[in-house]
């Protein structure tokens, strides 16, 4: 018998880096999580990004890989996945198994929790159904945990899903997403200078991000001088955007800023967050620009409803939808009170809806309940 009371809760990772939303917001959850009560242990496929900040949180890191099934060695790939997920959770004396991962890495890690009769959580993060599996991953899992209604919805139907599933949305780091001094030199980095009206997408460079009509609304403000656009991140579709925006009668005034480490600091230099996705899993970069205190125009797609209020934190448009994005973009580019109030109501929203201190506290109840 362990000499503390506090539960040991194993973390399971799909990623060895930091990929994305997901990582983060497991960090995030580590950082915040009260460890008078719980005792974190991190599982990683391989080392990376991830493996510095648990290690700054005091938080042990365990590894664990698992290949892909569709081999025909798939069988002996499982087990040997299976079995070094059970012998660390018998080692650790687990308690509890929260999964941070998807699809071959989910099911092994789950098998093991059942196998060594420890209760686990499967966080789940993609709006995507994944068929069959998602059954499977339903049966396997004592509770699910979504990132957003619209998450939730991929198990719409499925037997035993009311009872399992709850929502906890993202998270946002609200000690380092704020209000804060504008710095010019990143400012001036992003392509504004003083007077202009800087309007901003941050995210993965991938088709169902909308880049392209976030370009196109660009050109139909072509008349708006003071306006100017930045797409801040990488991805496959960088050189095609590049040439869309090359043909663009507002090409000179589309910056394009690659992955940035300085965040917060971009999403104070933005006058407004712009995310034109097709569909979104849940759209972290809208609470972390809310924090910022930034007005935000979003497509109703996914999560995002849950988290922009129309006409109060931020303007809703439809998907594919570029001379509505323009419309948006304009309007809160010509009105300054609006923006501030947006801004403002924004800030309160992330802070009582969003926090990392609010999420951890949901997620803790979860645990409590098993």
């Amino acid at each position: 018998m362990r000499a503390t009371a506090r539960k040991k809760i194993i973390y399971v990772s799909n990623f060895g880096d930091i990929r994305g939303g997901g990582e983060i917001s497991l960090l995030n959850l580590l950082e915040k999580i009260d460890r008078t009560l719980f005792e974190p242990v991190l599982i990683l496929p391989e080392r990376g990004g991830m493996e510095k900040p648990a290690s700054e949180l005091d938080i042990p890191v365990r590894f664990v890989s698992v290949e892909s099934l569709k081999s025909p060695t798939a069988p002996y790939r499982l087990a040997s996945a299976v079995g070094g997920f059970s012998e660390i959770f018998k080692a650790e004396k687990a308690d509890i198994v929260h999964v941070n991962a998807t699809a071959r890495r989910a099911l092994c890690a789950g098998v093991a929790a059942q196998i060594c009769r420890i209760p686990a959580i499967l966080h789940v993060r993609i709006i995507d159904s994944d068929g069959l599996l998602d059954k499977m991953l339903l049966r396997l899992y004592p509770r699910v945990i979504a990132n957003s209604k619209a998450t939730a919805e991929r198990f719409s139907g499925l037997r035993g899903a009311d009872a399992k599933v709850s929502v906890v949305h993202n998270p946002v780091d609200t000690t380092k997403f704020k209000r804060m001094p504008l710095n010019r030199d990143v400012r001036a980095s992003l392509g504004a200078g003083e007077g202009d009206i800087l309007a901003g997408v941050v995210g993965w460079l991938h088709e169902f991000k909308g880049h392209r009509y976030f370009i196109d609304a660009a050109a139909n403000l072509a008349d708006k001088a003071n306006i100017k656009f930045v797409i801040v991140g990488d991805g496959p579709l960088r050189s095609e955007l590049e040439a869309q925006a090359s043909f663009s009668p507002v090409g000179k005034r589309v910056v394009f800023a690659g992955q940035r480490s300085d965040m917060p600091e971009v999403m104070n230099a933005l006058d407004i967050l712009v995310l034109s996705s097709l569909r979104e899993h849940f759209g972290r970069v809208l609470i972390e620009a809310m924090a910022c205190g930034k007005p935000v125009v979003a497509t109703n797609a996914g999560g995002v409803p849950e988290i922009v209020v129309d006409g109060e934190t931020g303007l809703l448009i439809p998907p594919r939808d570029s001379l509505s994005l323009a419309s948006a973009i304009g309007r809160l580019a010509e009105d300054s009170l609006l923006r501030e109030s947006m801004g403002q109501a924004g800030a309160e929203r992330a802070e009582n809806f969003f926090s990392a201190e609010r999420h951890a506290e949901a997620v803790q109840r979860i645990y409590s309940a098993l």
